[in-house]
């Protein structure tokens, strides 16, 4: 490698590892201009835009790599990853079938992504055979379990359901869409102490971020206090 290219992509990855992703665009840049068909340069720059959501900059500079190596599968993964960022979910789901074809290791995210275009796309079926794929690869991956609870609820699955969200939260205990999902699921069951626990998990787990869900989640702790407490006097009656 030249030695000027060397030192502007090690200055750009310093400058990135210490937070200055402006000042890493500019060294990135630095070393395609010394180098026009330095990948590497070009896979830094889209990672920065896209973490950035500047989503049309990494798009120019994606698309520019693969007109140098139509080969580049990385630059490929991540345009059809721009693609599911800009919800082009058809887009994205053709590039994503070409790398089934051709780069099969970039599962389980391959497969994860597959799965959310089909989901978006209106074909669950074909959403949750390309997740449970990601799964088999890696079991812990909570976003696919995430999707997959989400899949079954919307189809009136709540075991289904409930196992995948309780899943979830064995991969990720702070997972507060989970715990705010396995509240829907109890409500439906007209579990109250259980929907209500679940809620309060999403309060105490996320007091300030998050606003619309915590707003749901006190909504729905009130609405849940309300009907258990109307259940209660019912069956006290009944007695």
């Amino acid at each position: 490698m030249d030695k000027k290219l060397s030192q502007a992509f090690n200055k750009g990855q310093d400058a990135l590892e210490s937070g200055n992703w402006l000042m890493a665009v500019q060294w990135f840049r630095k070393c395609i201009e010394i180098d026009p068909k330095y990948a590497p340069a070009y896979h830094e720059l889209a990672d920065i835009y896209f973490h950035n959501a500047q989503y049309d900059a990494a798009l120019e500079v994606i698309i520019e790599a693969i007109k140098l190596d139509p080969a580049d599968m990385e630059s490929t993964f991540a345009l059809a990853s721009v693609y599911v960022a800009q919800e082009k979910f058809l887009e994205a789901l053709r590039v994503f079938k070409r790398l089934e074809q051709e780069a099969p290791e970039f599962a389980p995210e391959l497969y994860y992504n597959m799965g959310v275009c089909y989901k978006n796309l209106g074909y669950p079926d074909y959403a949750l055979d390309y997740l449970k794929l990601a799964l088999e690869d890696d079991p812990s991956y909570f976003e696919c379990l995430e999707i997959i609870g989400k899949l079954h609820f919307e189809a009136g699955r709540l075991e289904d359901a409930k196992k995948s969200f309780k899943a979830a939260l064995d991969a990720d205990p702070g997972n507060v869409e989970a715990h705010h999902m396995l509240g829907d699921i109890y409500a439906k069951e007209m579990d109250w102490d259980a929907s209500i626990r679940e809620w309060e998990t999403v309060l105490d787990i996320s007091p300030k971020t998050d606003e619309a869900l915590r707003k749901l989640a006190i909504t729905s702790i009130t609405d849940a206090k309300a009907l258990k407490t109307t259940k209660d006097k019912k069956e006290s009656k009944e007695k």
